[in-house]
């Protein structure tokens, strides 16, 4: 049984320095990012979305209005603020799909190295005893023994070994 493919790819050392650099370049881009702690997050006032509309109307408002407004209040500012929200959300959204995909591609590469593993232990439980890797089998063979605080998983994982090697009977572990 052919082991399964979901992700074939290579990133060369080159290509991973300059895909991290790139990324550095973004943050470096957006000087104005910040990072806030715990606290400051749970002190933050926060726009709900069922108050966008209250904010571009407001600013809508304003910008019609400004007369009205004290002196000290920074109209230029609240404009800048709404703009750059627009455009970060843009951002957000493009750097959201991105991370999904490397976290997608992160689950099938694991996925497939661990089915490539344990096809490889499949071939290992049926292989003759006496060929040298007796030793081998016995010490990977203590990762399915049940009892363990993963049992179930376990359990799971020797119906995969028993489904990739076609339920051929080994040598006891």
């Amino acid at each position: 049984m052919p082991s399964q493919n979901l992700v074939s790819g290579v990133l060369t050392d080159e290509s991973l320095n300059t895909n991290l650099a790139a990324i550095k370049q973004l943050e470096s881009s957006m000087d104005f990012l910040i990072s806030l702690s715990p606290e400051q997050r749970k002190r933050t006032a926060k726009l709900r979305a069922n108050h966008v509309d209250f904010v571009h109307q407001m600013r809508a408002v304003c910008n019609q209005n400004p007369d009205f407004l004290p002196r000290q209040f920074d109209l230029a500012e609240f404009d800048r603020d709404v703009a750059l929200s627009t455009q970060l959300e843009q951002v957000a959204s493009a750097v959201t799909q991105l991370a999904q995909q490397i976290e997608d591609t992160i689950l099938g590469v694991r996925s497939d190295m661990y089915v490539s593993a344990l096809e490889v232990y499949g071939y290992l439980k049926v292989a003759r005893e006496g060929d040298g890797l007796d030793v081998h089998r016995r010490e990977l063979g203590r990762f399915f023994k049940k009892g363990s605080s993963d049992s179930s998983q376990d359990e799971d994982i020797i119906t995969d070994i028993d489904t990739i090697t076609g339920g051929l009977p080994g040598p006891a572990l």
